[in-house]
């Protein structure tokens, strides 16, 4: 009886278009060419990575950085005054352009944060971890793009 009513509900879930968070979805958005940053740049891998779908080199959108910049603040400190908790900032300024250099979306930004914590006996992890979380949050910064991208084109213009 169990199993029947798990079976029945994974079933409506599917069929009403839900999705887990972090699974894919194939979005109708033009393919993306990134400008402003250095060829080889993370940010290029994972737009490339999200964009599934492809389309003619006419109808691709332009994604222009004109910023990214990390940041790394202290939040709080052990009673010897070393750091013990980071939050780490990922902010990237940047404008879209579509068919013909048309500005889809003027200069926006996208912030995103983490924190991190400080183990002064494990260095190298502490380190390891900082930088998947950094790119976890390139990662994310796609993922928000792409988004953004979905909704420019649902609406037919820019936003």
């Amino acid at each position: 009886m169990y199993g029947v009513a798990c079976c029945t509900l994974v079933f409506f879930l599917s069929a009403c278009g839900f999705q887990l968070r972090g699974l894919s979805v194939e979005q109708d958005t033009a393919s993306v060419i990134v400008s402003g940053v250095q060829a080889g740049h993370p940010i290029i891998h994972y737009i490339n990575r999200h964009s599934s779908v492809e389309k003619k080199k006419d109808e691709s959108v332009q994604l222009v950085i004109l910023n990214e910049n990390w940041k790394k603040n202290v939040v709080s400190v052990n009673e010897l005054g070393q750091a013990k908790e980071y939050e780490l900032r990922y902010t990237v300024l940047y404008e879209v352009f579509g068919v013909h250099k048309k500005r889809l979306k003027t200069a926006s930004e996208i912030s995103i944060v983490r924190n991190v914590l400080n183990d002064v006996n494990n260095v190298l992890s502490v380190s390891r971890e900082e930088e998947k979380l950094r790119r976890d949050m390139m990662d994310e910064f796609s993922e928000r793009f792409l988004r953004l991208m979905s909704v420019i084109s649902l609406s037919g213009g820019s936003l």
